[in-house]
């Protein structure tokens, strides 16, 4: 199931923002994709499926783990500033 608070990107790479995962129908979870061109609006099922006949699509959500400057959470950055400071 797709959360608000993670991010995603699509299975070809883009970046996605998610707006919202309580809509109606079939695609709840609304949001876009970075393109060159600029930001697409697009909807996925609950899942983070571009399809609903579940294909495999390059549009498909994928979670992406956030990269921190200082190691991989937020706690490492605050032992480096506290370091630094």
């Amino acid at each position: 199931m797709i959360d608000i608070n993670k991010q995603y990107q699509t299975a070809s790479g883009h970046q996605v923002r998610i707006y919202a995962t309580d809509g109606a129908g079939m695609k709840p979870v609304h949001g876009a994709y970075n393109t060159d061109y600029g930001w697409c609006i697009e909807t996925w099922n609950e899942n983070g499926v571009f399809f609903i006949n579940l294909e495999s699509s390059s549009l498909d959500l994928r979670e992406v783990t956030p990269v921190y400057k200082y190691g991989t959470s937020p706690e490492a950055v605050k032992t480096q500033f506290n370091e630094e400071c």
